[in-house]
Parts: structure tokens; sequence; C-alpha cells
């Protein structure tokens, strides 16, 4: 009697899938540039960096700014 109206309807589900596959999409997207940015930065020489203002230990800093700032 009930069941029916607690089942969600074919748009929900297919709502819901796509609204999981954009979190999806959003999280990949986010790892391939924070991996970009670390690779890029980790391949710098010392001088290079300094040049940049940075430091080895900046480079992890640099590598999570990247990916807040595609999750958040």
């Amino acid at each position: 009697m009930f069941a029916s109206a607690t089942k969600p309807s074919s748009f929900q589900t297919i709502d819901s899938l796509a609204q999981w596959f954009a979190r999806i999409t959003t999280a990949l997207a986010a790892a391939m540039s924070a991996y970009h940015v670390y690779s890029r930065l980790s391949g710098l020489s010392n001088s290079q960096l300094e040049a940049r203002g940075m430091t080895r230990q900046d480079i992890t800093r640099a590598t999570w700014q990247a990916l807040e700032g595609h999750l958040f």
C-alpha cells in the first residue's frame, strides 16, 4: 500500500546517479590537477624553485592548494 510512495521515481534515481558521476568526475579532475602541479614543481631544481619564491617543502602545500581549489 505505502511501498510505492517510498520508492524513488526513475527521475530521482537518474538524478542521483548523475550527481554521483559529477562528484567522481570533479574528484578525478582535482586529483589530476594536483598531480600536474606536483610533477611540474618536483622536477624543478632548487634554484628554479627559489626563483619562484619556493622551497622543496612548499611543493606539498602548492599541491594541496591545487586540490582544494577544485574540490571546495
